[in-house]
């Protein structure tokens, strides 16, 4: 919060990686999931995560966020166990890897207290989509979000 002495500017940085095999297990009973989703991070084993943002306050009510994201995944799935064949091993983003760069920023507007209107926009640039070598995709995302606090 206000690096460097400027007012009203928040700065967040954030790196995850997760390792192949965490959340997974041989027994499909003991996977750290409930209901199809991770009780773990949102990334799946075998990727990792860098995350910047850096959001102004205008005013009380309006603030504007900037973001760039990088996120990269290996072979493997939550749903995929170590094999007692492969041994100790484990290989961190091994086999192809999808690599996606999100940019984007947000506007967001408290239209009375606690009921927040935000208009999202990010720009998506992915290489072997679905782990798949050489297809590509580049993707415009527009958000319109009404939310609240309670």
């Amino acid at each position: 919060v206000n690096p460097f002495g400027i007012p009203n500017i928040d700065f967040r940085a954030e790196y995850v990686r997760v390792e192949p095999y965490v959340y997974t297990h041989k027994d499909s009973i003991n996977v750290f999931k409930h209901y199809n989703q991770n009780i773990g991070h949102w990334l799946q084993p075998n990727s990792d995560q860098f995350y910047l943002e850096t959001r102004w306050l205008v005013n009380r009510d309006i603030s504007i966020k900037f973001l760039t994201e990088r996120v990269r995944h290996g072979e493997g799935d939550i749903n995929t166990p170590h094999k007692i064949e492969d041994g100790t091993k484990k290989s961190f983003l091994s086999g192809i890897v999808e690599k996606r760069w999100r940019v984007g920023f947000s506007i967001t507007d408290q239209i009375i207290r606690d009921i927040f209107l935000t208009l999202q926009y990010h720009w998506i640039d992915t290489t072997n989509l679905n782990r798949t070598q050489g297809v590509n995709s580049r993707d415009n995302q527009i958000i319109f979000q009404l939310s609240g606090n309670w």
